[in-house]
């Protein structure tokens, strides 16, 4: 069966503390959890020390990439596959309090492998200041894959959206600006891209 996002939530933690909690997800057994983090803190990026899916059972780090100017924004990406029937949350915990704004993006993916559900390809990243930034590179030459990316952009416009690139989609009809904050933030998708 070919890998495609089942569902979305979007979950914004403004002056998180030492944990933030995604909302609710109601999963089909065997699916994949996927969880896009998207932080920002002033003073410098914040480390997480755990994410755990019912604050019981560890999701896999694919992913930890930190703003290239100054380390103030970082991106995560969690997974776990082959994830029990029923509703989820999943709970992030920061060393030494959380980060000033926060931004979680909590998928169901269907179609990936029950095995190891990563393969790390070469991967990229676009550290530009330009509003049609991409990211280039082969990422992953499996035919049935998924591949995800997030974005995040410090900026105090008000009118800001995220429009997906070609053969992209976008997980979230909400991304975009950040509840009381100048941060903005999406996350977009390729379900079985072939040699990307």
């Amino acid at each position: 069966m070919p890998a495609a996002l089942v569902q979305t939530v979007k979950t914004i933690d403004n002056d998180a503390s030492t944990t933030s909690v995604t909302s609710s997800l109601t999963f089909i057994a065997g699916n994949m959890a996927l969880l896009g983090i998207l932080q920002y803190r002033g003073a410098g990026a914040r480390t997480i020390t755990s994410v755990m899916l019912d604050g019981t059972t560890p999701l896999q780090l694919d992913k930890e990439l930190a703003q290239a100017s100054d380390g103030a924004a970082k991106a995560h990406v969690y997974s776990l596959n082959n994830v029990s029937a029923g509703a989820h949350t999943v709970t992030v915990t920061w060393a030494t309090g959380g980060p000033d704004l926060v931004t979680m993006f909590f998928h169901e993916v269907s179609g990936v492998t029950t095995g190891s559900p990563y393969v790390d390809g070469s991967g990229a990243a676009a550290t530009n200041t330009g509003l049609n930034n991409a990211a280039s590179g082969n990422f992953i030459t499996l035919a049935d894959s998924f591949m995800y990316g997030l974005l995040s952009l410090d900026t105090s416009s008000t009118g800001f959206t995220l429009t997906q690139g070609s053969g992209w989609s976008i997980t979230d009809a909400t991304n975009g600006k950040h509840t009381s904050a100048a941060l903005c933030g999406g996350a977009e998708y390729k379900a079985n891209p072939g040699n990307n």
